[in-house]
C-alpha cells in the first residue's frame, strides 16, 4: 500500500497518479477535491513488480513528481 498526503496551503483540485520510469500509467488518477490543510490518500500496490515508480500529484497549475521504490 502507497499513502500520500499532503499538507500545505493549496486549496482546490489534486489529481495523484503513478506511472512506471518510462512514463505509462500504472493506476488510473484519483482526483481529490482539497480544501483542508491536510488530505491523504492510498493506493493498492500488491499488484505491482518491484522497480522504480513516479508518482504525480497536479494542484492547479503545478505538478509534482516523486519517485517511489518498490522492492
Amino acid at each position: 500500500m502507497l499513502s500520500v498526503m499532503l499538507d500545505n496551503d493549496y486549496a482546490g483540485d489534486v489529481t495523484i497518479g503513478i506511472q512506471s520510469a518510462l512514463g505509462l500509467v500504472i493506476c488510473e488518477p484519483t482526483f481529490i477535491r482539497k480544501e483542508n490543510r491536510m488530505v491523504q490518500t492510498s493506493f493498492e500496490t500488491a499488484a505491482l513488480q518491484p522497480g522504480v515508480y513516479l508518482v504525480v500529484i497536479s494542484m492547479g497549475k503545478s505538478t509534482a513528481v516523486k519517485k517511489w521504490i518498490k522492492l
